[in-house]
C-alpha cells in the first residue's frame, strides 16, 4: 500500500495505463519494463505460481482428504493473482490478488481445525462459519473499498490459523511433531511480514536508498516482493507441515524430501517399513 506520486518522482505509464486498484506499493511504476507496472513485485510471485503446482502434482495419490491439497490449489490462485495485480495495477485486479489470499487462508484454517478429525469427517459449524466470514468479508470489501478492512481480516484468519496451529502440536506426542518446519515456516512468513510493513511506513526512505545505489543493487530494497517470497515460502511449508499432521493422525508417516530442490512430504504407512512412492 502504499505511498502514490511522491513529490518529484517521475513515474512511468505503461500499456495497462493509469491505476485504477485501491492501492499502489512502494514500487515505482513502470520503470524496468512497460508491460508489468511493478516488475520485481510481478514476478517475484513466480515461485507461489510453480511450486504448487508440481506439489499437488507429487501429492495427489496422498490419503489425507482432498481439501488439504486444496490448499495448493488456492496458493496457486493467489501467485496469479497477486502476478496479475502488481502487474497492472487494476482494480478488478487487485480483488484477484487479495480476496484468494482470505478464501486461501479460510481454507488452511479449517485443515488446521480437521487435523484429529475422524477420517472422511467434516465438522459442519466450522466450515459454515468460515464460509460465511469469507463471504461477509467479500460482500463489505466489494461495497467498502477500504484496504485496511482487508488487512484486518485477513489477519484474524493468519492469527487464527497459528492459535489453532499450537493447539494440535500440544496434542501430539513430541516424536511425531517434528514442529521445527512450524518454526521455519512462521519465522520465513513473519520476517516477510516484517519487510511489508517497512515498505508500507518507509517509502520514501526505501525510493531515496534505492536512488542513491547502482542498478541492480538497488532493487535488494524492493522489500514488497521480498514479502511475497517469505510469505510463499513460510505458507509453502506450513501447508507441508500440516498436512504431515493429517497424514500421522490417519495412520501414516512422512518426512521432507527434495525433488528438484523443492521440498515436498514423502509418506508412508506407519506399521510397515519405508516404501518408495
Amino acid at each position: 500500500m502504499g505511498v502514490i506520486d511522491e513529490s518529484g518522482l517521475r513515474e512511468g505509464i505503461g500499456i495497462w495505463g493509469r491505476p485504477t486498484s485501491t492501492v499502489d506499493w512502494c514500487e515505482e511504476n513502470y520503470v524496468v519494463c512497460k508491460y508489468m507496472a511493478e516488475f520485481w513485485n510481478t514476478i517475484s510471485n513466480f515461485f507461489t505460481i510453480a511450486v504448487p503446482i508440481l506439489a499437488y502434482y507429487m501429492d495427489w495419490r496422498a490419503p489425507q482428504e482432498t481439501y488439504y491439497r486444496l490448499q495448493y490449489v488456492v496458493l496457486v490462485i493467489v501467485g496469479i493473482g497477486s502476478w496479475s495485480f502488481h502487474g497492472t495495477l487494476l482494480y478488478e485486479l487487485q480483488l484477484l490478488d487479495e480476496l484468494p489470499m482470505i478464501y486461501g487462508s479460510a481454507t488452511m484454517l479449517y485443515c488446521a481445525c480437521q487435523v484429529k478429525a475422524k477420517p472422511n469427517k467434516h465438522s459442519l459449524s466450522i466450515l459454515l462459519f468460515l464460509i460465511g466470514y469469507s463471504t461477509f468479508t467479500t460482500y463489505v470489501y466489494l461495497i467498502w473499498k477500504n484496504p485496511t478492512f482487508f488487512f484486518y481480516c485477513y489477519g484474524v484468519l493468519v492469527f487464527f490459523i497459528v492459535v489453532q496451529t499450537t493447539r494440535v502440536i500440544t496434542q501430539i506426542k513430541s516424536s511425531d511433531r517434528h514442529d521445527g518446519l512450524f518454526r521455519v515456516a512462521l519465522t520465513l512468513f513473519l520476517s516477510g511480514f516484517g519487510l511489508w510493513l517497512i515498505d508500507f511506513h518507509f517509502c520514501p526512505i526505501l525510493r531515496s536508498i534505492r536512488a542513491r545505489l547502482p542498478y541492480p543493487l538497488s532493487e535488494i530494497f524492493q522489500f514488497h516482493a521480498w514479502w511475497h517470497l517469505g510469505s510463499f515460502f513460510g505458507t509453502y511449508l506450513y501447508i507441508l507441515y500440516i498436512n504431515r499432521l493429517r497424514l500421522i493422525h490417519i495412520g501414516y508417516d512422512g518426512h521432507i524430501a527434495y525433488k528438484f530442490a523443492m521440498p515436498y512430504i514423502k509418506y508412508y504407512p506407519l506399521k510397515q517399513e519405508h516404501k518408495r512412492r
